[in-house]
Formats: C-alpha cells, structure tokens, sequence
C-alpha cells in the first residue's frame, strides 16, 4: 500500500500541472456537464493554483465533486481537486469578455454601432511613428463579436468606431493570436474635447518577475471606478476562453488583489477588457504597465505596453 503511494506521488511529480488538469478535464468534462446542469465551464488552464476550476450559473454547489480522477494508465490513477466558483454569469470569463470598460472613472467606451452601448475599453492614446496620426489601443476581441478572429494587422474596410454615440473614428489594424495577443488600433477622426484620453508622456513600466507580489498597479474600470492591484505574476502563458473556444497568449501579466486574495469578488468584472493598467507616479506622472483583455473571479490578465507598441509601430505623444 505505501509503496503503490509512494509511486502515484513519483507519477505526479513527473507530470506538468498543465497537462495533469487538461487530462483531468478530459477525462471528465462530459460526465460533469451531463450531470450537474447548472456548469458553465470547466477551465484546465494552469495559473499557479493545481485545481481543475468549474464555474457555476448559480450557487448550486453542494453535489459537486470537490476532486475528480485521471487516469494514466490501466494501473495508475489521480486524483485532482476542484475549484467550485459560484454565480459566475457575472464574471469576466468566458461569456462576459465582450463587455468592456473604458479608461479613468466615467462610463466612456468605444464600440462598432453609433446606437448600441459601447462594448470597448479605452486604453490609452498613441501616435503613428510612420503617418503620425493619433490613435487610441483597446482590445482587439471588441472587433469580432468575441471570437478568434486574427485581421492580421490592417483592416482596409476600416469600420468605423464610436464612442457614446459619437462617431470618433475607425479601425486601423488588429491582431488576434498568440504571439501578437488580443489587440487592436483605431485611428482618431479628431480629439474630442469629451472624450477621456489619458496621456503617459512616454512614461513605460516593464513588469518583470523582480516585481512578482511586489508591485502595486492602477486598473481603470467602469462600474467600480479605479482599483489597486498586485502584479501576481509576470511572463507567464496563459489560455484565454473566446466564445468557448481557447487560444493561448504568450508573456501575459497575472493581477491579484494586493492581498494576494482569493475572494469571489473579482478584481476585473464585465467591462473592464482593453482597460488601462498603470503605476500611479508624483504629481501626475503616471506609466503605463499594460492593457487588461481578461480575467476570472481571482485574476485578470494584463498584456505589456511594449510589446503593443511594437506590433502596431506607435508611440505614447
């Protein structure tokens, strides 16, 4: 008995966290769907913690299991815990990703119809290094109706893109995929006077993993205004959920609360995607971290300012 133990621990140690959830929810998704109806999703994706996450609709949790097994092989079993999250048709996974924030405390965002409400987030304003025209960064899933699609940079039929109604621009270029992230470039008509554009003055902050639990960080939201944040974690890969549909992005950057918290109540909600994420300076002098483009109850997921800035060949006026 301890030796046949000893050597499920040895298994274990050997198997990526990754793979041992993925196989985990392989294994086990369609019994759990099949039974308990109220799950919305399974997510396998590893961010530090080796609980296989199902959220829930509603807070219908007692029958579920608090583990599920995987199987290696004919002799060789696992078992997984699970992470139950209640109530989750609030959140910013998954279904919620479309609805965005946009930057500073008031309700401006920026979307694709002149009479819907706006369903994106401002994240910053940007100037062409070649055309020298002035721009704003958001996320690019706002353009897409929150599924993958990758314009691959320029997209020539420029829709055009408002703000409160307001026509305020178009779209200049977007990239979905994992090397480039989730992001997207709207080309200013004018500077409104209304329109909340916050300015950096060049001022960049690269998050490394000296900063990991230490640094403290500003997100802009709309229904709760500016919140503090942790820096959780830097550099890692991560895989973001697009209308059930998940595609990895590479060098992301985790937030938590500063306490490191693992609360139901999420430090990034419904309307916070293509958010600003920044380091609050002296007497205004503020610089830029990243842009938000998701999260979950615990975490959000931030994409550095630099490398932005980089595929879209602008800088911060």
């Amino acid at each position: 008995m301890g030796k046949n133990k000893s050597n499920k621990n040895l298994v274990k140690d050997l198997i990526s966290p990754d793979v041992l959830l993925q196989l985990a929810k392989r294994q086990n998704k369609r019994q759990l769907y099949d039974k308990f109806k109220n799950i919305e999703y399974i997510n396998d994706t590893y961010n530090g913690s080796k609980k296989l996450s199902i959220y829930v609709k509603d807070d219908d949790i007692q029958d579920i299991p608090k583990s599920v097994t995987v199987r290696l092989n004919e002799e060789t079993k696992l078992r997984v815990k699970t992470e139950i999250v209640p109530q989750t048709s609030h959140l910013l996974y998954k279904s919620s990703f479309g609805y965005v924030s946009p930057i500073g405390q008031n309700s401006y965002g920026i979307g694709l119809c002149e009479k819907a409400p706006d369903v994106g987030s401002i994240c910053c304003l940007v100037q062409h290094r070649k055309f020298r025209f002035l721009g704003l960064l958001t996320a690019g899933h706002i353009f897409t109706g929150n599924t993958i699609k990758n314009f691959c940079g320029e997209n020539y039929s420029h829709p055009k893109v408002y703000s409160r109604g307001n026509l305020i621009g178009s779209l200049f270029s977007q990239y979905m995929s994992p090397s480039s992230g989730d992001i997207a470039f709207v080309q200013l008509n004018k500077i409104h006077g209304d329109l909340p554009l916050k300015r950096f003055y060049n001022n960049i902050y690269d998050v490394s993993t000296m900063d990991e639990g230490k640094l403290q960080v500003k997100i802009s939201s709309k229904k709760s205004r500016l919140r503090d944040a942790l820096v959780y974690k830097a550099g890692i890969n991560i895989g973001m959920h697009y209308g059930g549909v998940k595609m990895p992005l590479y060098d992301v950057i985790e937030l938590r609360t500063r306490t490191g918290s693992t609360s139901n109540v999420p430090i990034s909600m419904g309307g916070d995607s293509g958010g600003c994420v920044y380091i609050e300076g002296n007497k205004g002098n503020d610089a830029l971290v990243g842009m938000l483009i998701g999260g979950d109850y615990r975490s959000c997921y931030v994409l550095p300012i630099s490398k932005i800035l980089n595929i879209f060949n602008v800088d911060l006026p």
